[in-house]
């Protein structure tokens, strides 16, 4: 089996290195790719009912095993990847100690890599949402959609996926769903204004511990990375 993988690069996070790819490459065939997969993966590749989705699926989770395998010096259908209550992704006991994450949006997926740390990614396709202003309402704090309504409206869909990529991250840092209460936290997100968390959620206490870049990977796509050391400042 040939796996192509993405180049991992540095990221604006210290020791945080990210990688980006299309997964409809057609050098990746999902057939083979999913030999790499344990039987839970594929379990789950086999519930979408859409054949797109079930081969992307295939594709992003072969690559991320692929990724940890260069780095734990391994092949990929040995990497042990567990879950924790929450459903986070994690190594398995015996693993030296190394965080990831993975976000996929339509065909294209992100990941992230360090040792150390609580990581989060989220990236999504800029586009306009007919319902936009109702979704801000349910998932922006109050600094964020005073943030918000405040740009000008042509940096509207800029800054919603801005935001909400930011959210979603540091959702994904704390190993938490959309369950958690998304009001809860604010992060900045004008277009073009610097990646901060405004305010942690509760349990976690200071900013000081959190460090989020945001960026786009190619024309059309915004992306966060969300790093936390906890007990850091």
């Amino acid at each position: 089996m040939r796996l192509e993988l993405p180049t991992l690069r540095e990221s604006e996070l210290p020791g945080v290195r990210v990688a980006w790819t299309a997964l409809d490459d057609p050098r990746r065939e999902p057939a083979e790719l999913a030999g790499c997969l344990s039987s839970s993966e594929r379990e789950r590749a086999g519930r979408f009912r859409f054949e797109p989705d079930r081969r992307r699926f295939v594709v992003a989770h072969a690559i991320l095993r692929g990724l940890l395998a260069e780095s734990l010096d391994c092949d990929p259908a040995g990497v042990e990847i567990v879950t924790d209550a929450f459903g986070k992704p994690r190594l398995g006991a015996g693993a030296r100690e190394l965080a990831f994450n993975l976000s996929h949006t339509g065909e294209r997926a992100l990941y992230a890599f360090s040792p150390g740390v609580e990581l989060g990614v989220d990236a999504e396709e800029l586009k306009p949402l007919a319902d936009m202003s109702r979704l801000a309402q349910d998932v922006f704090s109050a600094t964020e959609l005073a943030e918000w309504k405040g740009l000008p409206e042509a940096e509207r869909v800029a800054g919603f996926f801005g935001g909400w990529t930011r959210k979603e991250a540091v959702l994904k840092a704390l190993g938490r769903g959309l369950d958690y209460p998304l009001r809860a936290f604010s992060v900045s997100l004008a277009p073009g204004s610097a990646a901060r968390l405004l305010q942690a959620p509760v349990e976690t206490g200071s900013p000081s511990e959190w460090s989020l870049t945001s960026f786009s990977p190619e024309p059309g796509y915004v992306a966060a990375v969300v790093a936390r050391r906890p007990g850091v400042r």
